[in-house]
């Protein structure tokens, strides 16, 4: 035999548990230290309450005002003893006031009905929920629910204004039993009669995840993780249920509603055994309820993922890389021949030639003997090489130099369609499925705690052996249904572990394409590099051979150049021979010629030197005004920055010399 019971439950106060509760609910803002004989340390319990008043101004809607909006306002169905039997014995109603759900739960002066159920949902997932902080202290001081419940509560994003499909939240699921049933010495130390309450409980609460998919005229169209929040209490002696529901739309509610009306209810007054187990079974369909809910939509979620990662896949496959590659292969022969020195128009033939002859030359030495291939050492070129090479260059000499308009075609053109969005897109898929694996891992250990928490009941020793026979074949039920979810839920995980390595394959491939791309652009400027080098070349080798030509030039003029000028200045007439002085020695000088020399060449020299003097002082005047232009210019531009802080700064002590004044005027 087990026992179901955690923790120790505390000493009791001295007074009623009747008057425990009054006091609990008179002070509902000390939840969860006002509950009597809670199994934590109060320690632990100051710290839930402060966790409460702190996240409470956040995690629900301020004050509890009612706005008319059914999301705002606290949904509850009640099933009195005192209905008709075998009838529809649940009312239905709705608070979003304090004094609202007083009046529901305590102020009516009866007891606890067979079955309550309490929906809390809020307008969108990610918005706090319905209500206030001051309901749900009263709610959870009157039906003194387990402070367990807190953690389940805490997870709802309410104030944290949180994306509604954001990747990077952590996901949380929980399974707690806080159970108050072995109080078979002492029937009577938690119970409350006027209310119905025997004080021996079965107490659990847990929260599950699932996938829901929005409807474009809903919002954002797609699917979202959302959660729900359960927690559920049976008096194992009155037979009456107790529930609480979080969730921000009302699928939950509306399906828990419908499995209320269709379930069997056994006459208020048959045994007790029948009225406990009748109970359970029924709690177990509402379990059912939430175990579905979490398991039904991953179908659905996983085959959208499939199309859109197919898509992503598919395009990624169909990328031209080789038809890339084959665009910008390189012909290294071609390269390296243009590497090499240039040549003359007649050694374009020979050179060649001669290079292959060389070489096969080099092969023949350096083969092995005996063999007539070459080994692995040899460096030479085969025969059919060398007869395409001698075809080519004799083609080459043959047909006329014509040049070509060269058609240029943009090989990145063919990578059109890849985008780095691919990669984003592949991102936030592997994350989201990360998320989903998680969830799901999970869902499957509240599955499994749930499950087994209903199997330990049929050898718990604290419950009467006639229930456990009663209550035995619908737990065998409950858990075959269980295990069929956890069976179709590992079935949908290990879709998402290959998803994810189709996803992690994508990324790879999508890098891999980048990097080609990245590297084919490199190579493009490599080639226009070589391409510009080589022209330079061009031009190198034609500027060396002109300045070849200009130093004989030189040359040639430093040697005739003075006889010329000697000869020049000679025949120009300022030295004249005289045809009928044969003794004459030296020639007449004749200084009206160099006057008229002097008169015309001097003038011109000094106007041409006095032209470019002026035109030098000109264009250095201008080059000076426009730096002293630009450098005022810029001075204008440096103070009016520093004018503006100035007058920010001065504005910003004048306002705050009047926020002093007025403060100092306001009286203590």
């Amino acid at each position: 035999m087990t026992s179901l019971t955690q923790g120790n439950i505390g000493t009791p106060a001295p007074q009623t548990s009747r008057q425990s509760l009054v006091d609990a609910c008179q002070n509902p803002d000390e939840y969860p230290t006002n509950l009597p004989g809670a199994s934590m340390s109060k320690r632990t319990l100051k710290e839930y309450q402060n966790l409460l008043e702190s996240r409470g101004k956040t995690l629900f809607a301020q004050n509890g005002a009612s706005t008319g909006n059914s999301s705002s306002s606290w949904t509850l169905l009640q099933e009195q003893d005192d209905q008709a039997d075998f009838s529809s014995g649940y009312t239905k109603s709705r608070c979003s006031q304090l004094e609202e759900l007083e009046f529901q739960l305590y102020e009516q002066k009866k007891q606890d009905p067979r079955c309550r159920l309490i929906f809390i949902q809020s307008g969108i997932s990610n918005r706090p929920l319905g209500g206030s902080r001051e309901m749900m202290s009263y709610l959870l001081s009157y039906h003194q629910v387990s402070p367990r419940f807190l953690d389940l509560l805490f997870l709802f994003c309410g104030g944290r204004h949180l994306p509604p499909n954001d990747n990077n939240f952590i996901h949380s699921a929980h399974f707690y039993q806080d159970n108050v049933i072995n109080e078979l010495c002492h029937p009577t130390r938690f119970a409350i009669p006027a209310l119905g309450r025997s004080g021996r409980l079965l107490r659990l609460c847990y929260n599950l995840w699932a996938a829901e998919k929005n409807e474009a005229d809903r919002g954002q169209p797609g699917w979202f993780f959302r959660q729900t929040a359960m927690y559920h209490s049976l008096d194992v002696e009155t037979a009456k249920t107790f529930w609480i529901n979080i969730k921000a739309n009302g699928l939950m509610r509306r399906r828990m509603q419908q499995i209320t009306e269709e379930e069997a209810r056994p006459p208020s007054k048959s045994p007790k055994n029948e009225l406990v187990s009748k109970a359970l079974l029924n709690s177990l369909d509402l379990h059912m309820a939430a175990v579905e809910w979490s398991t039904e939509c991953w179908p659905g979620f996983i085959r959208d993922i499939e199309d859109e990662l197919s898509t992503i896949m598919v395009a990624l496959a169909n990328v031209p890389v080789g038809k890339l590659e084959e665009a910008l292969r390189v012909n290294t022969t071609d390269l390296l021949r243009q590497i090499a020195p240039p040549v003359t128009q007649q050694d374009d033939i020979t050179n060649p030639l001669m290079k292959v002859a060389f070489k096969s030359d080099m092969t023949e030495s350096t083969c092995m003997p005996g063999q007539g291939l070459p080994s692995q050492d040899c460096r030479g070129i085969p025969l059919n090489r060398l007869q395409a090479t001698v075809q080519n260059v004799t083609g080459a000499a043959s047909e006329p130099r014509t040049s070509k308009v060269p058609v240029i075609v943009d090989p990145f053109l063919l990578l059109e369609d890849f985008r780095f969005e691919q990669l984003q897109r592949l991102t936030r898929m592997g994350a989201r499925l990360r998320q989903t694996s998680l969830i799901m891992e999970m869902n499957l250990n509240v599955m499994l705690e749930l499950a087994e928490f209903y199997m330990l009941l049929q050898q718990a020793y604290e419950l009467p052996l006639g229930l456990r026979v009663k209550i035995k074949s619908g737990v065998l039920v409950f858990q075959q249904r269980v295990e069929c979810c956890i069976k179709m839920m590992k079935l949908q995980k290990s879709r998402v572990e290959m998803l994810l390595g189709t996803v992690a394959s994508g990324k790879i491939l999508c890098e891999s394409i980048m990097q080609l791309r990245n590297t084919s652009i490199s190579q493009l400027f490599l080639i226009a590099a070589h391409q510009t080098a080589a022209d330079m070349r061009k031009i190198a080798d034609k500027t060396e051979r002109q300045t070849a030509s200009m130093h004989i030039i030189t040359l040639v003029t430093l040697i005739f150049l003075p006889g010329t000028f000697v000869a020049t200045f000679l025949g120009s007439g300022l030295f004249q021979w005289d045809d009928n002085d044969p003794e004459l020695r030296f020639p007449r000088w004749k200084p009206e010629y160099f006057n008229l020399f002097a008169g015309i060449c001097f003038p011109l020299m000094f106007l041409t030197i006095l032209g470019w003097l002026i035109a030098y002082i000109f264009g250095t005047n201008n080059r000076r005004s426009a730096n002293a232009m630009w450098r005022k210019k810029e001075a204008l531009r440096t103070w009016g920055s520093v004018k503006e802080a100035m007058v920010g700064f001065w504005a910003w002590g004048k306002k705050w010399l009047t926020q002093r004044t007025e403060e100092d005027r306001i009286p203590p």
